[in-house]
């Protein structure tokens, strides 16, 4: 186990040495949430694809219903041509006897532009497992900010100025968003932006609506952090903003799926980042969302920037991806976010 432990530091290091090359390599190729794991058949069907598949198949946290983290599609080797190696996301798995030290090491744009690779190296079942204990959350949380990335690299090339523009006047902040979203609401310390797309399912469209809302308010002390506070001023929040299709109805949390919070940095400063269940008090309505709240230093208020899904005859793990995406393209203007004491 030693010889297992330094390697999530192996991961990071790797990744951030690497050469941008980019803007000379061909675009990426796969769908959302795909990885291609190039693995051999027998070991795939065997124990070594069962490990595996306990860290990419397990459920994404706070869905509705159960979707895996990822959709892991296995190549062996001889399937790995021109085509297949331009893929998004790929896992390589090197299981031999041969293989004197077990390792974790990956690359961007290897063959594509923001492409990712990784490469497993184990010299036995029992150290692919040890190395996925070590190293498999690390992991898929690089393939799923490598997504999120990509998704920003569109709203990049796709941005709605407008909305950007309206809010660094109104709210001295911006956020990256596509050219298909609108404001629905605009008030004091409040912004509702939606999102509403149809798409189709047995030949009938049907409704799939994306919203960002984002709200803040005075920093006071660190008690604006705790998980409680944050559920506290979002039920507020959304009582107050957020109506439902009937009269009285509007937006709060689900409670009986608990949310989850954790600590991150974003931009350098503290935040946290929620993930929960929504549903409408008064109307059966409800879905997954995301919510990311950090300190405005210069400005001194506490902001929190939330995208939440609607799209009962849908999936939602791709499309929550998406307001992800927006969500943590949350920028303060002449100021980032601030520090926090432990």
């Amino acid at each position: 186990m030693g010889r297992i432990a330094a390697l999530a530091f192996l991961l990071v290091t790797t990744l951030s040495c690497d050469q941008d090359v980019s803007h000379v390599l061909p675009r990426y190729s796969g769908a959302p949430g795909e990885v291609l794991c190039i693995m051999n058949d027998e070991l795939y069907e065997g124990r070594a694809g069962d490990i595996l598949h306990d860290y990419f198949s397990a459920n994404h946290p706070l869905l509705p219903q159960a979707e895996p983290r990822f959709d892991l599609v296995q190549l062996n080797q001889s399937q790995v041509n021109s085509i297949t190696r331009h893929h998004r996301n790929l896992l390589f798995v090197n299981l031999s006897s041969k293989i004197d030290t077990p390792r974790v090491e990956a690359e961007r744009n290897r063959w594509a532009s923001e492409q990712l690779v990784v490469e497993v190296y184990a010299g036995s079942i029992s150290e692919l497992d040890s190395l996925m204990q070590e190293n498999g959350p690390s992991i898929i949380e690089k393939y799923n900010t490598y997504e999120r990335n990509r998704l920003q690299s569109y709203y990049d090339f796709k941005e709605h100025s407008t909305i950007g523009e309206t809010l660094l006047e109104d709210h001295e902040l911006t956020v990256t968003v596509p050219n298909d979203c609108d404001i629905a609401i605009n008030e004091n310390r409040f912004v509702w932006i939606e999102r509403q797309r149809q798409r189709s399912v047995g030949g009938t469209m049907h409704d799939v609506v994306e919203g960002l809302l984002i709200y803040h308010y005075p920093y006071t002390n660190d008690s604006a952090f705790t998980r409680s506070q944050i559920l506290e001023v979002r039920d507020s929040v959304l009582q107050k903003h957020v109506p439902g299709p009937t009269t009285g109805s509007y937006m709060t949390t689900e409670y009986l799926l608990p949310p989850e919070s954790k600590a991150i940095n974003f931009r350098g400063g503290y935040a946290v980042v929620t993930r929960g269940l929504w549903r409408t008090e008064g109307a059966v309505m409800g879905g997954p969302f995301i919510s990311l709240t950090t300190l405005d230093e210069r400005n001194q208020r506490v902001v929190t920037a939330e995208g939440f899904v609607f799209a009962p005859k849908f999936d939602k793990r791709e499309y929550l991806r998406e307001v992800e995406a927006m969500v943590y393209s949350m920028e303060f203007p002449e100021g980032e976010s601030g520090t926090i004491e432990q």
